[in-house]
């Protein structure tokens, strides 16, 4: 059976994910924020802050394929202050992509809120596109 990494699993967005994806993949879902347990996945707590241990994480685990519900796929209702958590997103991505790389792992990056976000929030596939800079 594949195995599959699943960053953010104390929010919404990742649990579901890796909760769904449990009958497919040995799922090892990571925290950082909640203590998560589950009798469906295994689960640790992962600090993105601290370099080397998503290292250890992949050296152990060997998944085939990362799936990172990064601090971008928070939802709205989440009461963090996330300035901070956003801030350091990019080197997080970073690191991801380079352990992904080093174990030859496929990496999904995963955003939500942010995407999507005011009042052209709610739209179906056949909505005309409309970008703040003009751009469609």
């Amino acid at each position: 059976m594949e195995r599959l990494l699943v960053t953010g699993v104390d929010g919404p967005l990742g649990m579901n994910l890796a909760l769904s994806l449990t009958e497919r993949f040995e799922v090892l879902g990571l925290y950082s924020r909640y203590a998560v347990e589950s009798c469906s996945l295994r689960t640790e707590a992962w600090f993105p802050q601290t370099r080397g241990e998503l290292d250890q994480y992949a050296d152990g685990f060997r998944p085939g394929w990362i799936i990172h519900c990064s601090e971008l796929s928070r939802p709205a209702w989440d009461s963090i202050d996330g300035r901070q958590l956003d801030a350091q997103e990019p080197r997080v991505a970073a690191q991801l992509a380079a352990v992904a790389a080093r174990v030859s792992a496929r990496l999904t990056v995963i955003s939500s809120d942010v995407v999507f976000a005011g009042p052209r929030m709610f739209h179906d596939e056949s909505s005309t596109p409309g970008a703040r800079n003009g751009a469609n």
